[in-house]
């Protein structure tokens, strides 16, 4: 028995000892090419480091790195042969369930940078803005398109142009827009002094991976050690540059590129810290779910089948053995056990007890690590913000991405600082710890918070008291609702507009109304004894009463057409000089009756675009309140020309002026405003300058006035000739 154990021992030492003297002793590197998406900069930071680093070459690699060209596409660079690894978009899932044999090793980004670039005009922060509109479109963005298809844009509503790579062409209005990576071009607009819009797919729940590593499965088929080694290092790289920024951008700057500024390096480093998340989250995590939850997407918008597959598209690091290796492996261990069990046997018995307790706390341990694992993923991808704080001391213990987006804030710095300094007002902090010691939770209750940059936010907070890390803590779950306030703002606008317009209507429909009646019943009762020259003068009050009633009826009328959008606005090429004319025409014999002179300094060539109707009512209210409120022999005059692009008109008249605080409540709705009367008693609501001051503000133009009392007002205003 002894000399069988002593033999067998031996001869397993034995077999060790040769299988060791076959190793090599010297390995030449094996050749490989990555390909990237785009030209040297940081983007590819880690490649960089694992070459300076060495950490290729330790793995026996010898890694050449290919730039790519404005027309190449990495994934049939790879499919072709020309390289072994590259680095590809979402679209990577689409070229999967289109039959190509790709393989996702890593997600190294885990929000995709791509944006659309605008320049920022009036009116075009909202990306309905771009429909119409010419936009520079690269290739490997599928998940723009997506972006355009959920927020029902018209993809043949667009005019997509070949890409310059270049904010310069936003600068030169070559395109009206330009799909961008938000580590980059943004830098060059901000250096240029320029504003520009940013819209991000995210807004629309577009979350997608970015700048995800991958090869084919022909390669890990055939060079599974090659690829477990490539990844590793290309991870460690990726560590490495981003916990030593500064050292990688001097290597990028000498034996690479001098294409960007260290400036532009700089910039693009942080913001690629922004995406890639490594105080979160682990360096080239992969989640399936997450991608199914990108394939749902494609397929809601009909860019992949409903029966779209995930499976087979990402890469196991910890691949299941091959099955006959696995039979030989346990023959050999079986063969080794019955050379030891006869050593054990004695101490089986004893020992069984302690592997039972021993199985117990591994089973126990995997449970908790299980459960940890699953808690921590779902924290990691919920789709709203969750913090947690210490109830002791408000310091933040955990943070997840979401919160991280909202506060604009780093996971590691946020874990520094006191839960009190991101709300705007600290002590109702004070007062929700309150609450939660009584009652144990709240639900839905409104704070106004900031983020670490200072931008305000209303939110909703949902809490409850829990340990964590056996300590007392508090849970937070965050629901932004800054745009519900301020659609809650603009309802009580909204509302206290119409029930100022309701005081209007009252008032001014109530007088005319009155005078009506009386100056009728006068007329009918007492003909025969009203002498002729009173009879007239009734009747010509008459005659003012129904036109001013007549005019609230149609300044009425417009204001609620101009409240539904039922207005439409079609803006062509017209002669204001004409339109002028005609409601010169119109006033003439008012102004007649009150002696007032109208002159009119317009030439027949002032041509501009603008909706005929709405100037016509302009027009025709600003001259109609010039007579109304200028005296008898008075003076009133209309001058109109072009000056910076812009088409100025302007209504001058000797009347008997405005006060400051009249000036102040023109162009609104205010039923405060009503009580000025014309020099003949005429009456007037103000309705009618609100509806100048709308139908201006669609022309993108600007209302003013200036007046003083005595001595007259002067209304002029001033539109684009060209509306864009």
């Amino acid at each position: 028995m002894k000399v069988f154990l002593k033999t067998g021992i031996l001869s397993i030492l034995f077999i060790l000892l040769n299988s060791y003297t076959c190793w090599p002793r010297t390995q030449e590197l094996d050749t490989i090419q990555l390909k990237l998406k785009w030209k040297h900069q940081f983007q590819f930071a880690g490649y960089y480091a694992a070459i300076e680093k060495g950490y290729y070459k330790n793995q026996g690699l010898f890694v050449e790195i290919i730039e790519a060209k404005p027309d190449d596409e990495p994934i049939s660079c790879v499919l072709n042969g020309n390289a072994q690894y590259g680095i590809a978009s979402s679209d990577i899932l689409l070229a999967k369930n289109s039959g190509f044999p790709v393989v996702l090793l890593a997600n190294i980004f885990q929000h995709s940078p791509h944006i659309f670039l605008s320049l920022k005009k009036d009116g075009n922060d909202n990306i309905h803005d771009l429909a119409g509109k010419t936009i520079m479109l690269e290739k490997q963005t599928a998940e723009l398109l997506a972006y355009l298809k959920m927020e029902q844009i018209p993809s043949e509503n667009i005019t997509f142009t070949n890409h310059t790579f270049s904010p310069q062409s936003l600068i030169n209005h070559e395109a009206d827009a330009m799909s961008a990576y938000s580590t980059d071009e943004p830098f060059l607009l901000i250096e240029s002094g320029k504003k520009f819009n940013i819209f991000n797919p995210r807004s629309s729940g577009i979350d997608f991976y970015g700048d995800n590593l991958f090869t084919t499965e022909d390669e890990i088929e055939n060079h599974p050690q090659r690829v477990k080694a490539f990844l590793e290092a290309s991870l460690k790289g990726w560590d490495y540059a981003l916990k030593n920024e500064n050292k990688v951008i001097d290597i990028i700057l000498e034996n690479y590129s001098l294409r960007h500024s260290r400036s532009h390096l700089e910039y693009e480093a942080q913001q690629t810290k922004r995406l890639i998340m490594p105080n979160v989250i682990e360096i080239g995590y992969v989640n399936k779910d997450r991608w199914r939850r990108i394939g749902e997407i494609y397929a809601e918008l009909g860019m992949l089948p409903p029966e779209f597959v995930v499976d087979g598209l990402i890469y196991e690091r910890n691949p299941k053995p091959d099955g006959t290796k696995t039979l030989i492996s346990y023959a050999i261990f079986f063969g080794i056990t019955l050379i030891i069990s006869f050593v054990a046997l004695r101490f089986y018995t004893l020992s069984r007890k302690l592997k039972e307790e021993s199985k117990n706390s591994q089973r126990k341990e995997i449970l908790i690590s299980n459960l940890e694992a699953r808690y921590r993923n779902l924290a990691e991808n919920a789709p709203f913000p969750i913090i947690i704080t210490s109830s002791e001391d408000s310091r933040i213990l955990y943070i997840n991405p979401r919160a991280c987006e909202m506060f604009e804030i780093s996971s590691h710095f946020a874990k520094q600082i006191d839960i009190s300094t991101l709300y705007d007002q600290p002590e109702k902090r004070n007062r929700l710890i309150e609450e939660l010691n009584k009652h144990g939770f709240i639900k839905n209750t409104e704070f106004k918070l900031k983020t670490a940059s200072g931008k305000m936010f209303w939110s909703l907070i949902s809490s409850n008291l829990i340990t964590f890390d056996d300590k007392p803590a508090l849970f937070s779950a965050i629901m932004d609702i800054d745009e519900q306030k301020q659609l809650e703002e603009k309802i009580t606008l909204a509302n206290k507009d119409k029930d100022q317009l309701f005081s209007i209507i009252a008032h001014d429909l109530r007088g005319p109304v009155g005078t009506l009646d009386s100056l009728l019943e006068l007329l009918v009762n007492d003909e025969e004894n009203i002498p002729k020259e009173e009879q007239q003068e009734i009747l010509y009050r008459l005659k003012e009463t129904s036109k001013t009633t007549y005019e609230l009826l149609e300044n009425l009328l417009m204001w609620s057409l101009s409240q539904k959008n039922e207005i439409l606005f079609r803006p062509e090429k017209n002669n204001i000089c004409n339109i002028i004319q005609s409601n010169l025409l119109l006033f003439k014999e008012s102004a007649r009756i009150k002696k007032i002179n109208l002159s009119n300094s317009c030439t027949n060539q002032l041509t501009a675009e603008f909706d005929k109707d709405m100037i016509n009512l302009v027009v025709r209210n600003l001259l109609n309140n010039a007579i109304k409120y200028t005296k008898e022999d008075g003076e009133i005059s209309i001058t109109s020309k072009v000056e910076n692009m812009h088409l100025h008109v302007e209504v001058k008249d000797s009347g008997i002026g405005l006060s400051q605080e009249k000036r102040e409540k023109l162009f609104k709705i205010d039923a405060n405003s009503i009580s000025t009367k014309g020099t003949k008693g005429e009456q007037g609501s103000g309705l009618g300058l609100y509806l100048c001051s709308d139908f201006i503000k669609k022309h993108k133009g600007q209302i003013k006035v200036e007046s003083t009392l005595g001595k007259g007002s002067c209304f002029c205003f001033q539109i684009p000739i060209k509306q864009v």
